[in-house]
């Protein structure tokens, strides 16, 4: 999709194995782009992304609707599975 080719990161939707091993849902960054927006946020591929300006993420197209209307600062937070704690990154649009 263009807004997150023009973010830097391509991400998809966690499958049944993966919902349930982590018991949230989420979408996963496959891989970001160097030099992009992503990339200056210091997010890593396999960042698991929860919640964008607080709305709950359960799957690709919800976090694109929501990057597409988005304006100025973009709030991510989620979590990598092998750390503990929550992670959150912001860019702006």
């Amino acid at each position: 999709d263009k807004v997150l080719t023009d973010l830097g990161f391509e991400l998809r939707d966690l499958d049944s194995k993966e919902k349930e091993r982590l018991d949230k849902d989420g979408v996963r960054v496959v891989s970001i782009y160097n030099e992009s927006k992503i990339a200056k946020t210091n997010m890593d591929p396999g960042y698991i992304i929860t919640t964008a300006n607080g709305k709950k993420i359960s799957d690709v197209d919800q976090l694109i609707k929501i990057l597409e209307k988005g304006k100025g600062k973009i709030y991510l937070n989620g979590f990598y599975e092998n750390y503990s704690g929550e992670w959150p990154y912001t860019f702006s649009l």
